[in-house]
């Protein structure tokens, strides 16, 4: 980070029960999340919520999932 400029943060949970996962953000524009170390149960419906907006999260052929937020404001996963 720079000298005078802020920074922004990220932070998540796993609810298992749920098969949810659940991001905050505050004045990030980017994050990554590694599904290889949440035990999330693929053969299930999971959930991601980024800032309390709920969306499908679908398997990768890849574990590390980077997220970027658009011109829109809408978090999209980057594709490698």
């Amino acid at each position: 980070m720079r000298s005078g400029t802020a920074g922004g943060w990220t932070t998540g949970t796993f609810d298992p029960r749920r098969n949810k996962i659940a991001v905050k953000t505050n004045s990030a524009t980017g994050f990554a999340i590694d599904t290889g170390r949440i035990a999330i149960d693929w053969e299930r419906l999971v959930i991601i919520s980024i800032d309390g907006r709920n969306s499908e999260l679908r398997r990768r052929d890849f574990d590390v999932l980077h997220f970027r937020l658009d011109e829109h404001k809408r978090w999209i996963v980057l594709e490698r």
